[in-house]
């Protein structure tokens, strides 16, 4: 009789062991959303998006990190002035008003 409590005690705790490792906890997902302004660029041809690139009078490097299809500069929504300068010479400047999850793409001429 107590051999078979005794079975009976074993096989509830390992069952109960086994029964617990099924239970699967809630989980949750947690992600940020980038909604700011994003700025890009495109040109007829490569040499131009050597060009580089001023907002606001600083500078961000070359056009060609910000290539339309691979990478957005992003900014701070509001206004902005764009100077893309080549060869140390201004060849764009513009005022833009940068929207939330707004994607602009400027040509370089």
């Amino acid at each position: 009789m107590i051999k078979n409590l005794l079975k009976l005690l074993v096989l509830a705790t390992i069952s109960a062991t086994v029964l617990s490792g099924c239970t699967q906890w809630p989980t949750e997902k947690r992600s940020t959303v980038d909604t700011r302004p994003g700025i890009s660029f495109k040109a007829p041809n490569d040499a131009m998006l050597d060009a580089t690139v001023k907002i606001d009078g600083l500078d961000m490097g070359v056009a060609r990190n910000y290539k339309e299809g691979e990478a957005a500069l992003r900014v701070l929504p509001g206004p902005h002035i764009i100077s893309i300068y080549l060869d140390n010479k201004k060849i764009i400047e513009e005022k833009i008003y940068a929207g939330d999850g707004i994607n602009q793409t400027f040509v370089i001429r």
